[in-house]
């Protein structure tokens, strides 16, 4: 049989990989030499958890232009790309950056360290879903100074 868009179906396919794998599963299997006569394997669940994707509700007077939080594997992974607005952020004091939405709660509270711009944070994940960060070492923060964090913790 000929199909008339070949590239259309192939995206397709490779569409429908991605979203079993991000589910978690395995495509069916069939045997090369066989393909007529025998059935497909059923489709077994990875030996992984499911990705969970959450949100960041950034606190005022933090903005953020882009961000992500995920859960999979027993991890916690984010990224938090933010800014204060009219606040110069010190050292060695914690901020409440943002509020997690969704199940991307650690267990107990979480702490990670980032090297970021010339300083080291401290990022608090707390099971109130709280975004905590922290200049540990380093210089105040101007305001309107674009931070990166990137980490993870485990869940």
């Amino acid at each position: 049989m000929r199909t008339l868009f070949p590239g259309l179906v192939r995206l397709a396919f490779l569409f429908s990989l991605a979203v079993l794998s991000q589910a978690g599963l395995r495509p069916a299997k069939f045997s090369s030499a066989s393909t007529a006569t025998r059935a497909p394997e059923a489709i077994v669940p990875a030996p992984s958890r499911p990705c969970t994707v959450c949100s960041f509700n950034m606190l005022t007077p933090f903005h953020s232009p882009t961000n992500e939080i995920t859960t999979s594997n027993g991890m916690i992974d984010f990224t938090m790309v933010f800014y204060a607005s009219g606040l110069n952020m010190q050292p060695n004091l914690s901020y409440d950056i943002a509020t997690i939405s969704g199940g991307c709660l650690p267990s107990v509270n979480r702490t990670t360290n980032i090297n970021y711009g010339g300083r080291t944070w401290e990022v608090f994940i707390t099971t109130f879903g709280y975004f905590d960060a922290e200049i540990t070492s380093g210089s105040a923060l101007p305001a309107g100074t674009i931070v990166d964090l990137e980490g993870a913790v485990s869940q």
